[in-house]
């Protein structure tokens, strides 16, 4: 059978006010899972930058026949892109400065660590790297560090996973082909959705 969903999206700013309220309602089919997709223009949002590291919530509601459920998001707008040589964030060239710190695990340590790496003079850094998506791996805390980077305006580049298990077997024998590279990938394009919406988050590699 098909019905509608109605999704109420409700954008609160940094200090807990609705900054903007969106609704669309969706038709969808019974089934156990599905992927609807909403699109809401917003011309004028508070953009994320390191000065003013402004951060949204999303509130968004799902209610329909059998459903009613609400998941809250946090999340900023910003647009980084390469020019050349050059690195845009919001429209404005900026020079990063990078390091590779041991990744500390408590807030206040990480906290620590950012405020310490900055009065240095760096303003960005790399995830160590690691296959932290494997159960049992210690790096488990990467997404707090993301979230308290995204808190204080703190650039971040993401470590992509191992290709060595795709490119090489036990014996350094070469294995890498299609197969091998949509498995990783597939791999990679998970990790990544757990961090999109993590505005510190500025390159991967």
């Amino acid at each position: 059978t098909e019905g509608e969903v109605e999704f109420t999206a409700r954008i609160l700013d940094a200090e807990g006010g609705v900054a903007k309220t969106f609704e669309a309602r969706v038709p969808v089919r019974a089934g156990e899972a599905q992927v609807c997709s909403l699109t809401f223009p917003w011309k004028d949002p508070k953009l994320w930058d390191v000065d003013s590291p402004h951060l949204y919530t999303l509130q968004l509601s799902a209610q329909g026949a059998g459903l009613d459920d609400e998941y809250p998001q946090r999340f900023g707008f910003r647009e980084f892109w390469i020019e050349g040589r050059n690195f845009i964030l919001n429209g404005i060239p900026i020079r990063l400065r990078p390091m590779l710190p041991e990744e500390p695990f408590a807030i206040a340590e990480i906290d620590g660590v950012i405020d310490g790496m900055r009065s240095r003079g760096f303003n960005a850094s790399q995830m160590w790297p690691t296959d932290h998506d494997k159960r049992g791996n210690a790096f488990q805390h990467r997404e707090v560090f993301a979230e308290r980077a995204s808190e204080k305006g703190w650039l971040v580049i993401g470590s992509l996973l191992s290709m060595s298990p795709y490119l090489v077997d036990t014996k350094y024998q070469f294995i890498w082909n299609a197969a091998k590279r949509d498995a990783w990938r597939k791999r990679m394009e998970t990790d990544m959705r757990r961090y999109r919406n993590y505005p510190s988050i500025i390159i991967w590699g």
